[in-house]
This record gives structure tokens, sequence and C-alpha cells, in this order.
């Protein structure tokens, strides 16, 4: 790859999805790529893997804590680019700050709904200092707008796409499961039906029959902002995205208690729930970070009626977002993004050229019609 950047820095890049995309950015692109993160040796331990596997890659590691400005402009001023892969929603407007004073642009994969407004409160300035900003990126979300988009090809008048996941919960601790729980007692999903928007709830859930690793789930609606208007370009009359739970524990337990407890106090609800949570999956996991994504879609097509399922399955949910923040990746270095300011990667992308690589990568998707 050529272009805009030569210098990435990744913030949590010894964790579970920094360390996939550090070893897939190494396969990759020529960057020079620093791991970024507040324990020094386990950056350093990576980097010393990856520089056995690969003796020419140009690896560096560097102690940065996203809770400290200082640190962070520090560790920005060595790079073009900054990934956050660390689970730090709280830090993004220190992080934004840093970024805006060294130049350097940012791609995070965080899920928060409230990222994109504390990043959209900097929009003015990340436009006047001629930055970019790609927020929600990786698989959740990332790919589920443009997975949507994706299926308008199989049809001549669009009418109604569904995404469904399902994910075996393989989490590092208690802090990587809050943005869960946060989503869980600030509820703000939306679904489309009959052309209009409403908010959502636990009665719209869904039934699905997954085709590989999960069988039949009852799947949640959730949040996701990369979707809000997609009918407008799609003609859409129904739409949504769902997620199973994870067992009956956490589902019928953990979250109905986070959101009793959110009535106290949202911040002793996430800390506590986030721990119990943890537990709860931590018991139970196979250790093996398995996914299945699938969009379910109906129109019309020469007159007649049509369904589709559009289906992507990974045996390890790390490495597939390290796969589409490097597909992201190489739209960002192509000049996709010509104008500075905050984009969401799922309602920027190209997402006929982001499955293509993704695919290239090793992660085919399956169409069938039904």
């Amino acid at each position: 790859m050529s272009g805009l950047i030569k210098k990435v820095v990744v913030i949590g890049g010894y964790g579970g999805v920094g360390k996939a995309l550090v070893r897939v950015l190494v396969a990759n692109t020529n960057l020079h790529i620093t791991i970024g993160g507040r324990d020094s040796e386990k950056a350093h331990l990576l980097k010393r893997e990856i520089l056995e596997e690969h003796p020419d890659a140009m690896v560096a590691h560097t102690y940065v804590d996203a809770r400290n400005k200082a640190s962070l402009i520090e560790s920005f001023r060595k790079v073009d680019l900054a990934i956050i892969t660390a689970t730090v929603p709280e830090s993004m407007g220190l992080i934004a700050e840093a970024a805006l004073e060294t130049k350097t642009d940012v791609i995070d994969i965080l899920i928060r709904g409230d990222v994109v407004t504390t990043l959209k409160t900097y929009g003015q300035n990340i436009k006047d200092h001629q930055r970019i900003f790609i927020t929600q990126s990786g698989f959740h979300p990332g790919l589920i707008a443009p997975l949507i988009r994706l299926g308008a090809s199989y049809f001549d008048d669009y009418q109604e796409a569904k995404v469904v996941m399902a994910m075996e919960g393989v989490f590092e601790g208690p802090a990587s499961v809050r943005e869960i729980i946060h989503e869980v007692i600030n509820p703000s999903a939306q679904i489309l039906e009959e052309g209009t928007w409403r908010k959502a709830t636990y009665k719209d859930s869904v039934r699905v029959m997954f085709l590989k690793h999960f069988g039949l789930k009852v799947c949640y609606p959730i949040q996701m902002r990369e979707i809000i208007g997609i009918d407008k370009r799609l003609g859409l009359q129904s739409c949504g995205a769902y997620a199973s739970g994870f067992n009956a524990y956490v589902d019928k337990f953990v979250f109905p208690l986070a959101t009793v407890l959110a009535v106290l106090s949202k911040r002793l609800s996430e800390r506590i729930c986030s721990w119990l949570f943890f537990q709860g999956v931590t018991s139970k996991t196979t250790l093996e970070p398995k996914v299945e994504l699938i969009l379910n879609a109906s129109g019309l097509k020469n007159g007649k009626a049509k369904r589709i399922r559009i289906s992507l399955t990974a045996d390890d949910s790390f490495k597939l977002t390290a796969k589409a923040v490097m597909a992201l990746l190489k739209q960002y270095q192509e000049h996709y993004f010509k104008r500075p300011g905050v984009y969401l990667m799922g309602k920027a992308v190209n997402e006929t050229v982001l499955f293509k690589d993704i695919e290239n990568m090793g992660m085919a998707l399956a169409v069938e019609e039904l």
C-alpha cells in the first residue's frame, strides 16, 4: 500500500483484537507499526514474537496510557495514524484532543454510541485541522450497514433487510465487556417497520437458525447508528440489526440486574455487572471466539418475490475484526475518504470493495437464494 500514512500506533495492540490487527498489518502492509499500551512487557513480548516470524517487519513498542493526554501526545507525535483497539470509550475526548494537537488521524473499533457523540463535538476542529476520524470500525459495528447495502444488488425493489449476529463470549477482562453493559442500561436500538423508524424493545426479538456454530438462537435488537437512514438510500420498508444472547445466566440474570441497578447508579451497575458478565461467560466459554453474521433480505426481482441470505462465518472474531479494519485501512489509504471529518465506518466505506478485500484475506461470504 502507498499513500497517506507510513507509521501507525495500535493502542491496545497486545490485546485480542489488537494482536490480531498487528499481525494482519505486518502481513499485508509495509507500515511501521508501534504496539502501544500500559503493559510494556506484553507489548515487548508481542514485538519479539513478530520479529521472530517476520525479521524484516518494522515493529516497535511503546508505553501509552489512553487516560493521560500527555502520554497520548508523546505517542502520537511519532505516527500518522492511531488505531484504538483498547476498550477506552471514556478516553475518546482525550484521544481526539491529542490527535488534533499532533495532526494524527484516528480509527477506533469502539461500539458505544456515545463515542460518536463525543467525537462529533470535535467535528469542526477535526475539519479545521484537516484530520480524518473513523469510528465504530471492525465487524461490529462496521460490517452491518455494508452488508445491508450489499444485498441491494440482488433486487429491483429492495424491501426488507435484517442482519443477525451470534458470537462466542470470549473476553479478556471485565473492562472489555463494559461497553456491552453500557448499551444494556442505555437502550437506544431502533428498527424500521413499514417505512418508519421506532424504538425497539426485547419484545421485538427474532428467532434465527444459525448455519454453523450456534444453531437456533433468540436475537435481540441492538443499537446500530450506521443503519439509521439507510432506508432513504435503498427504499427499504423493514430493517434492523439483532444480536443473540450469551447464555441463560447473562441474559436472564446479569442484564436484568444491570437495568435495575442503573436506576440507583449507572456507574455502579457497569462496574458490578461487567464483573458478573465476565465471570458468567468465562466459566462457560470454549475459548474460541466464533462468530456468524447473516443478512436475511427480501424484495422483488423482475416482478417476482425473492429472498436471499448472505452469511459470513468466522472461527475467530478477533481476526475478523482485524481484517475488517485492514480492509477499511486500504480504502483510507486509497483516498476513499476525501474530506476531513468524523465518519462511521459502516456508512462511509464502499461495500463491494470492502467485502472483496475481506474475502481476499480468507473470509468467504456465502450467498443463497431461499
